[in-house]
């Protein structure tokens, strides 16, 4: 038995063995300090991202916030038209009533 496993294996290396030597190279790698620099330059890309968005989303506040200014202006101004206008119609109307008449009663 224990000559059948020893010819098993034996044609197994036979088989699987590599032709060729194989080399292994082992390089002097850092791999904290490379995982680092990704992490800091996707952080960088997302902080740039997020920035950006900030950015548009202030503009476009800022751009509502003016618009809105000239709306209350034209308002503003339109309020004081018809109040120049109200008084004008109550002058008009204060001339023309009829000047109190005094009536004696003998």
């Amino acid at each position: 038995m224990r000559e059948q496993r020893s010819s098993v294996s034996e044609q197994l290396l036979a088989t699987f063995a590599p032709t060729a030597p194989i080399q292994i190279t082992l390089l002097a790698v850092q791999p904290e300090s490379v995982r680092y620099e990704q992490i800091n330059a996707m952080l960088l890309n997302e902080f740039l991202k997020e920035h950006r968005k900030v950015e548009e989303l202030k503009n476009g506040f800022q751009a509502t916030v003016a618009q809105q200014q000239k709306g209350m202006e034209v308002l503003t101004a339109q309020f004081k038209e018809q109040a120049a206008q109200i008084q004008k119609v109550n002058a008009q109307l204060e001339m023309s009533k009829p000047a109190p008449q005094v009536v004696n009663n003998p």
